[in-house]
């Protein structure tokens, strides 16, 4: 049988990730603005060198920024998925009844193609309604808040976005105008999809402290 641990640790961690890759999102969509205002008057078949040094040097700008986001995005990915791990376990250490996953698969499922578009929700609203709603006999009745699908669906589509130019050459204007528009357009729904999983995060180790917990073994 599991053992309860607080997932507490593993989730400040992943807020530490978070705020980094939301204020380096927030950067990102400042940079893209300006850098789009100042390459809206060039042709955009025109090779990237006639570009000024001042846009030149905001877009360097830009590439930094997105450089670090990814860097922060794999740390949260590592953290996150820690947390979601321990999160499940912490629910078999209650003995919570009608789970259908296992804590291995509630980090494979992210990596698990065309699955990976589903399964991560549909173990995120196991997950907290579980543990939301652990002192309820129907906790599988109950129905999620809205917040739980706009985090998946705004993650989905901001990823799917930022996805498009990845491709690009960055040869010509038009190729740095096109990634300023991308940007603009995803990193809001990244945005915002992070706020809502930090609110989520944060709801179900609450209520495992508090509701789990004194039903669990602990170690």
């Amino acid at each position: 049988m599991q053992n309860y641990q607080t997932a507490g640790p593993r989730k400040t961690t992943a807020i530490v990730f978070m705020i980094t890759l939301l204020a380096m999102s927030t950067v990102s969509f400042i940079s893209s603005i300006i850098q789009s205002s100042m390459l809206a008057g060039l042709e955009g078949n025109a090779p990237y060198s006639v570009m000024t040094d001042a846009t030149a040097l905001v877009v360097l700008f830009q590439s930094m920024a997105n450089m670090l986001w990814v860097l922060a995005f794999i740390g949260f990915v590592i953290a996150f998925l820690m947390w979601l791990n321990r999160s499940y376990k912490n629910m078999l250490a209650a003995d919570i009844q009608g789970l259908m996953h296992s804590p291995g698969w509630t980090v494979g499922w992210y990596f698990i193609p065309f699955a990976n578009l589903v399964k991560p929700y549909v173990v995120m609203k196991e997950t907290y309604l579980a543990s939301i709603y652990a002192d309820t006999p129907n906790w599988k009745g109950q129905k999620p808040p809205r917040l739980l699908p706009i985090w998946w669906v705004l993650f989905i589509l901001g990823n799917i976005i930022s996805s498009t130019n990845a491709s690009s050459s960055f040869e010509t204007v038009r190729d740095y105008q096109v990634d300023a528009v991308v940007v603009m357009i995803s990193e809001p729904m990244t945005i915002v999809s992070g706020i809502l999983l930090l609110i989520i995060m944060n709801r179900i180790t609450k209520s495992q402290n508090n509701k789990l917990k004194p039903l669990s073994k602990t170690s």
